[in-house]
């Protein structure tokens, strides 16, 4: 770059195609070398350096988690009116949606306004609840409901538990704050001495008479999807169902596995 006339340097060069999430690495230089004297020095003063690097824009991870994570399955949902499911979105990350993507977050609330998705809360900034104060664990809760009213014109009844760290008195701060169910760990309900046979529906537990209902996150599911066959996720799906059909199976897990992770773009997607 070169001042202009006013003495100014030029904007950094930018190739990011922010609708693919690519870029060409077209300009500035992968290397830097050089010397330099400081023809001023003086050993008997003290000196210090100012030096700047810039770099060439590249996509932000959350552009390449909308294009190549988010946004596939958005459109796939859109082509298969009949799938059902519950997204969850973290508060920073719908903040970025609506400045940068706004479009998604319309054609999202269609699909919510179709009772084709449920959209679930949780701590507004993705906070690990139990390390919080009650009333801040509250407040974070209400703060994400109200967010996601604002964007779909629904209250969530189902929260998302960041990191699915689960503690005892939980309940109570989902309850206060309106949530009705949540997803855990298969691996809580074991340690409770549930048999395996019970695992596949839900139960309801309480703190201070604050009753709320718990899913566990089956881990034969969890592992199969998406990693493993369509087919062989059905015969597993066949294998535990009963004639009752008294069972639910939920996976409840990462979205970064459809597309973020390495490998599974092109598993899910390509």
């Amino acid at each position: 770059r070169k001042p202009a006339k006013n003495g100014k340097l030029p904007p950094v060069g930018n190739t990011v195609d922010l609708q693919k999430a690519t870029y060409t690495n077209a300009i500035g230089s992968p290397e830097l070398m050089g010397s330099w004297t400081d023809p001023a020095f003086d050993a008997k003063q003290h000196a210090i350096y100012y030096v700047r690097v810039l770099e060439i824009p590249t996509p932000r991870f959350t552009t390449y988690d909308a294009v190549r994570n988010h946004l596939p399955l958005l459109e796939a949902l859109e082509r298969h009116p009949g799938v059902r499911l519950s997204l969850h979105y973290t508060g920073p990350l719908l903040e970025w949606l609506a400045a940068e993507r706004p479009e998604f977050l319309a054609r999202l609330g269609v699909l919510v306004a179709r009772d084709q998705v449920e959209l679930l809360g949780g701590g507004l900034y993705e906070p690990i609840l139990a390390s919080l104060p009650e009333q801040d664990r509250i407040d974070q809760l209400t703060r994400m409901a109200s967010t996601i009213r604002g964007l779909t014109g629904r209250r969530p009844q189902g929260a998302w538990l960041a990191e699915r760290v689960w503690e005892p008195d939980l309940p109570t701060s989902l309850a206060k704050a309106g949530y009705r169910w949540t997803i855990l760990d298969d691996q809580h309900f074991r340690a409770a001495a549930i048999p395996e046979a019970n695992l596949w529906g839900a139960y309801t537990t309480e703190d201070q008479g604050n009753l709320l209902t718990v899913f566990g996150t089956e881990q034969g599911l969890r592992y199969r999807i998406p990693f493993g066959g369509v087919d062989d996720v059905i015969a597993y799906l066949r294998d535990h169902a009963t004639e009752a059909g008294d069972r639910v199976g939920m996976m409840g897990d990462d979205g970064e596995k459809f597309g973020a992770w390495p490998t599974t773009y092109e598993h899910c997607w390509g």
